[in-house]
C-alpha cells in the first residue's frame, strides 16, 4: 500500500529561508524551526537538515555514492538565530567518502556531523542473510493529519490516529509524517527528509504519560536505502535507561518497509516536559533577509 497520498504540511514552507551573502550562504530560521524545549531554542530537526543539506552538497561531485550513515552531534542548544554550514571531505577513496559538516550561530560551532557515503550500486544479494521478516503497521489511508506539520501517530492499544494527546502513556509508538523542507523553496531530498525525521526518535521512545522528558545530544541514521515517496514513519524498537540517561532507538520505514535504523542517546530534562506536538508558528513571527 502506497501512502504518498498524506498530503503535504500545509502553510509550512521550510525550516530555513535562504539569504546569499558574499561567499557563503545564511540560513535565517523560520517560525516552524522553534523548539518546544525553550522560547528561543532551535528544533533538533532544523539543525539535522541543515547538516545533511551541507553533507549532501559536499558529496554531490560523487554521484555513484550515497548517504549510508550520518551522526549528528548536538553539542550547543541553537537558537533562532541566523546560521551558516560548512562541510569538508576528510577522506575519498574509490568506493567511501567521508564528510564532516558544522552549523555555526555567530561564529561558533553549535553542531557537528560526520556522514558516510558508500557506493550507490544495485545489486541484489543472491542468498540473502537474516530477516527479521516484519515491518511497522501503517496508518490507515482515510486518517489525516490534525496540523500543519502532517503528523500522525500510533501507540500500542491506541491504534493510529491525528490526536496527539490520545497517546500520553507508556505505550510503544510509532509516528508517520510529512517532512518538512530544509529550506523554503527547496524540495526536500530523500536523505533530507530522513535526516529530518530522525530527530524524532526521541519521541517515539521518550513519550509518556508525563509528555517528554528526555533531551537528545545526539542522533544517528543509517540507511540502507533511501525512502520512496513523500512520507515516511520512525518506529520505535527500544529504550534502555540508567539514572538520568537513555537511549533510544527505532527503524525508520515508508510504504515498502524498513530501510534504516536510528539511534538517539538522551538526558533527564525532569524540571520541563515538553507536550507532544511543538506549538507550530508562534505567534506571527516572520524572518526576514537581512
Amino acid at each position: 500500500m502506497r501512502r504518498d497520498d498524506v498530503p503535504a504540511a500545509v502553510g509550512v514552507s521550510g525550516y530555513f529561508r535562504r539569504c546569499p551573502g558574499a561567499g557563503f550562504e545564511e540560513l535565517t530560521p523560520l517560525p516552524v524551526a522553534l523548539s518546544g524545549w525553550g522560547s528561543e531554542h532551535m528544533r533538533g530537526s532544523a539543525v539535522t537538515g541543515a547538516l545533511a543539506r551541507s553533507a549532501e552538497g559536499a558529496g554531490g561531485a560523487r554521484p555513484d555514492l550515497r548517504p549510508v550513515r550520518f551522526t549528528a552531534d548536538l553539542q550547543r542548544a541553537a537558537t533562532m538565530a541566523p546560521v551558516s554550514t560548512r562541510s569538508t571531505v576528510v577522506r575519498e577513496g574509490r568506493r567511501l567518502l567521508l564528510v564532516d559538516s558544522e552549523f555555526l550561530q555567530s561564529g561558533h560551532i553549535m553542531a557537528r556531523a560526520r556522514t558516510l557515503f558508500l557506493p550507490a550500486e544495485h545489486r541484489e544479494v543472491a542468498d540473502p542473510p537474516w530477516s527479521p521478516g516484519r515491518s511497522p503497521s501503517m496508518p490507515p489511508t482515510d486518517q489525516r493529519p490534525a496540523t500543519d506539520e502532517g503528523r500522525l501517530f500510533f501507540s500500542e492499544g491506541e491504534g493510529w490516529n491525528a490526536d496527539a494527546a490520545a497517546h500520553r502513556n507508556s505505550a510503544r509508538k510509532q509516528l508517520w509524517c510529512q517532512p518538512i523542507s530544509v529550506v523554503e523553496s527547496e524540495s526536500v531530498s530523500p536523505f533530507q527528509a530522513a535526516a529530518t525525521v530522525a530527530d524524532l526518535t526521541n519521541l517515539v521512545t521518550h513519550w509518556g504519560t508525563g509528555g517528554v522528558r528526555h533531551i537528545n545530544a545526539d542522533v544517528t541514521l543509517t540507511l540502507a536505502r533511501f525512502p520512496d515517496g513523500q512520507a515516511l514513519g520512525v518506529s520505535a524498537t527500544g529504550r534502555v535507561g540508567a539514572g538520568a540517561i537513555s537511549v533510544g532507538t527505532a527503524e525508520m520505514y515508508d510504504h515498502r518497509g524498513v530501510f534504516g535504523h536510528t539511534v538517539v542517546s538522551t538526558i533527564l530534562q525532569s524540571s520541563r516536559p515538553v507536550e507532544t506536538i511543538t506549538q507550530l508558528m508562534r505567534g506571527s513571527r516572520t524572518e526576514e533577509c537581512a
